[in-house]
């Protein structure tokens, strides 16, 4: 979890990696390192709240990782997002850092995950709806 405090962004490809992982803790580890990294904990004064505000005010430093990588590491991330085997707390952790990056199928994945059943009454919708009406919302404006 110190990799997500660190200013090196070449630990964030292990880390995608490793959010691959069967072990719960390893995964939630690694969700919890990049959502860190992503929310900029170590340039905000806030530090590592942060990541907890979810806010949108802190500049995430996304805009300054390579797009490949972030690429592999929203592609690594929405795996778990998406997949209803996996736990509700590891699909919202996945969720926080996906929100972070963004990316050109961001759109795709919020309409993808609205309309999954097994989500409905969920925590998880009700995040992903707002946060589609706050896409929407953004992209209607001039």
């Amino acid at each position: 979890m110190a990799a997500g405090l660190a200013a090196d962004s070449e630990l964030l490809l292990p880390l995608a990696t490793l959010v691959r992982s069967r072990n719960k803790q390893i995964v939630l580890a690694s969700l919890t390192a990049l959502h860190r990294f992503l929310s900029g904990v170590r340039w905000s004064p806030r530090g590592l709240a942060v990541a907890d505000l979810g806010d949108g005010e802190s500049h995430p430093p996304a805009a300054d990782i390579p797009a490949e990588m972030c690429s592999v590491i929203a592609e690594a991330v929405a795996l778990l997002v998406v997949d209803a085997y996996v736990e509700a707390t590891v699909r919202h952790e996945a969720s926080a850092v996906l929100r972070l990056l963004r990316g050109e199928r961001y759109a795709g994945l919020l309409s993808d995950l609205a309309d999954l059943a097994e989500l409905e009454g969920t925590p998880l919708l009700a995040e992903v709806q707002a946060e589609r009406c706050r896409s929407h919302g953004l992209d209607e404006q001039p």
